[in-house]
């Protein structure tokens, strides 16, 4: 017996099948063209996605911050079902439904307010840093694409258009990163441990 749940619009098949612990997702990514792409980047996601070297490499390598790829196959692929809220839902898509409501309209950051978000923030770097020495790039790094789950923990999701580690690509990483933390600078201030956690990494990729 397995539950739909709608995924977001930007996908083409954008249902999705809660099957116990797992999320069957469609295999399927976007390309970004650079005349659209807010850096100007051509990355060609699909390609990469069909030949699942990114996909395997995340298999292998799991990681507390990082949603779990359970399984795959040419047309499906299976990952860890979160039970949580979207850390930032701030400039996305208005949930029209109950089921959509339950995941998306109530943020992370709307609901917790800053006492709770140093441990998202680190878990957010911790999780980046990781997919990074294992080789890859996330590319769509936004606060809508990390869970917060019941233990206050960062989960990075939408990984199927995760790509193969460049310059390039780790810096796009590293700018979307503090584009979250910049954010939730607004929703409301930090608190001073948010803020030496956000220096830090600003200081460390170069930006600050």
């Amino acid at each position: 017996m397995c539950r739909e749940i709608e995924l977001g619009l930007s996908r083409k098949h954008n249902i999705g099948y809660i099957e116990g612990n797992t999320l069957r997702i469609s295999r399927e990514a976007n390309d970004w063209h650079k005349e659209r792409h807010l850096y100007g980047l051509d990355i060609k996601r699909q390609g990469v996605l069909n030949r699942g070297e990114v996909l395997q490499k995340l298999k292998d390598n799991p990681h507390k911050n990082i949603m779990r790829v359970c399984k795959f196959d040419k047309e499906w692929v299976w990952v860890e079902y979160i039970n949580g809220v979207v850390f930032d839902n701030r400039s996305q898509w208005t949930p029209k439904t109950d089921q959509e409501k339950d995941c998306y309209l109530m943020s992370h950051l709307n609901r917790l307010g800053c006492g709770n978000r140093t441990k998202v923030l680190q878990g957010i770097i911790d999780g980046v840093q990781h997919l990074h020495k294992i080789g890859i790039a996330h590319t769509d790094l936004t606060g809508f694409n990390v869970m917060v789950n019941e233990k206050h923990e960062a989960k990075i999701i939408d990984l199927l258009g995760a790509m193969p580690l460049t310059k390039k690509l780790q810096k796009l990483d590293d700018r979307l990163v503090l584009r979250i933390f910049e954010a939730s600078l607004t929703e409301p201030l930090m608190n001073i441990k948010e803020y030496r956690v956000w220096e830090k990494t600003a200081k460390n990729i170069g930006i600050r």
